[in-house]
């Protein structure tokens, strides 16, 4: 499990329920997560608000994305 999807079940919502909550579909929530597609740069505070990630998270999703 990655970092985005801890987070958002942490949370306890479902990728329907992150996808409604930073207006986005439900399967840029799942590319997200699988890092299959990148969260853009101007994108990424917001993101990263709506999951709740401390810094750590943060640089560790990015470390994560860069591999």
């Amino acid at each position: 499990m990655n970092i985005l999807q801890q987070a958002r079940k942490r949370q306890g919502l479902t990728q329907t329920q992150m996808a409604t909550k930073l207006n986005l579909s439900m399967r840029a929530i799942c590319s997200y997560e699988q890092v299959t597609r990148l969260i853009r740069a101007c994108d990424l505070l917001t993101v990263a608000k709506a999951y709740s990630l401390s810094d750590d998270e943060i640089l560790a999703y990015l470390n994560q994305v860069a591999r």
